[in-house]
């Protein structure tokens, strides 16, 4: 049945306000059994830093669904929140899709004074690291400097960012903007804009 799966019951809510925390989620649905108390509070976020206004809660039994499901369409703060009954199948899937976007960033360079960083949208589906540094061909961009992101499930956003071993790079990276970017599925116009460290840490740019 839906809302259980390998012996875990789960429901999924959805229209958050981004400040909530898993407290805030505890309370909202006080009289609910959640599994492991805090650990059973999945929160999800559709990059890091930026939080999707989901989250997934492991619930002890059908009882507690059912009355999870009473809370539909009421208010936490100002928003009224949705509740669904889902499984632990959705859950794991959309948890490892955060994971692999988080994992993500690993890869990045430490950032030093001396770097830039510009953000591009626009990307073409399937793009891939190599085409975006064929783009900027002739710039000095860092060794593992291409990080492209992911959607809340998991899927190319369009965007990456991309680091520059010189501020001077970036600055050069942005007469680029707008210039077309051929790809298998056809050409498109990407745009660039220069960003901070805090940009790039949390995706809001």
């Amino acid at each position: 049945m839906l809302g259980s799966g390998e012996g875990c019951h789960v429901v999924k809510l959805r229209g958050l306000p981004f400040s909530t925390t898993v407290e805030d989620v505890i309370n909202f649905l006080s009289g609910v059994n959640i599994v492991n108390g805090k650990e059973g509070v999945h929160l999800t976020e559709v990059r890091p830093g930026r939080p999707s206004g989901e989250c997934f809660v492991q619930v002890a039994t059908a009882d507690d669904v059912a009355e999870a499901l009473k809370k539909d369409k009421e208010n936490m703060g100002k928003r009224y929140i949705e509740v669904f009954s889902t499984d632990k199948k959705d859950m794991d899937w959309a948890l490892n899709a955060m994971e692999q976007s988080t994992n993500g960033f690993n890869g990045i360079p430490q950032y030093s004074d001396d770097m830039g960083v510009v953000k591009l949208r626009g990307l073409p589906y399937g793009c891939s690291k190599d085409e975006i540094l064929q783009f900027f061909n002739g710039l000095r961009v860092a060794s593992d400097g291409v990080h492209i992101l992911s959607d809340s499930t998991g899927r190319a956003s369009g965007e990456a960012f991309v680091y520059f071993l010189d501020k001077e790079g970036a600055q050069e990276a942005l007469t680029r903007d707008r210039e077309k970017m051929g790809h298998r599925w056809g050409a498109h116009n990407v745009t660039i804009k220069n960003i901070s460290t805090v940009d790039w840490r949390t995706g809001l740019s």
